[in-house]
């Protein structure tokens, strides 16, 4: 994928995740809509036309770049094993990781939570080592893997914390507003049963770019919202319990 046409597709994907249409790109930017279609089509955006949709969207020209397919395909979406281990064994590296992945840089880090300047310094030298991030001059940091990790079957981190985290995800009431929870079964044959794993699949990337359009908002404007998708073959032992024996 080009640069230009990843730009531009990760600008659809923001209009698209707040509601926006090319009738409302054409009124901020005051040209026709079929103006704005032919910018989009023919991916003849100018800089300055790219900084103003940015402006009027309220996010920075670095932003938009650091979201394009482009940025993240290039980053692995695993970690390896030895990775996962130090991490694993470190429960404050983990954290500082997943926040240094979700777009927080080590000053926001270190203000919001119990780390001295000294410890931030060593935890951000141990991911510089691990290859998990490139420490950059000033303490900047480039991150070297996808933001949404798909961790390893079996590996150190499901063992270590993948039972607390459906505990702790699981024991909501999920009756307030901001919570939705719907528990549906029936039978499915393999046809149905791989459409709807792909469905899912949608539905976790559509997620994953909601993550993506909202990191420039400020932290007020924001909620840390989780999301499970699960399904597998699976019957009630209350119904088992009445079931003929063969």
């Amino acid at each position: 994928m080009q640069q230009t046409e990843a730009l531009i597709t990760a600008l659809k994907r923001q209009l698209k995740a707040r509601g926006f249409h090319y009738s409302d790109v054409a009124q901020a930017l005051d040209i026709s809509e079929a103006s704005v279609k032919r910018l989009f089509s023919e991916q003849s955006f100018s800089l300055k036309r790219l900084e103003a949709i940015c402006q009027w969207l309220d996010i920075s020209f670095f932003d938009l770049a650091k979201q394009t397919p482009m940025a993240e395909s290039e980053r692995s979406t695993q970690l390896t094993y030895e990775q996962e281990q130090a991490l694993a064994e470190n429960s404050l590296l983990l954290v500082y990781f997943y926040l240094l992945i979700n777009d927080w840089p080590p000053k926001k880090i270190e203000k919001h939570y119990n780390i001295a300047p000294i410890e931030n310094i060593k935890l951000l030298t141990t991911l510089d080592k691990l290859k998990l991030i490139e420490l950059l001059p000033n303490n900047r940091v480039r991150r070297l893997t996808h933001r949404q990790i798909d961790w390893l079957p079996n590996g150190p981190i499901r063992k270590q914390h993948e039972v607390q985290v459906k505990e702790e995800f699981l024991k909501a009431s999920f009756t307030t507003t901001e919570e939705h929870f719907q528990f549906h079964f029936g039978e499915l044959s393999t046809a149905s049963r791989n459409l709807l794993f792909r469905k899912l699949e949608k539905l976790t990337k559509e997620f994953n770019d909601l993550v993506e359009v909202d990191l420039h908002l400020p932290e007020e404007e924001k909620t840390s919202i989780g999301l499970l998708t699960a399904s597998r073959p699976w019957v009630f032992s209350m119904v088992n319990q009445f079931k003929r024996e063969k």
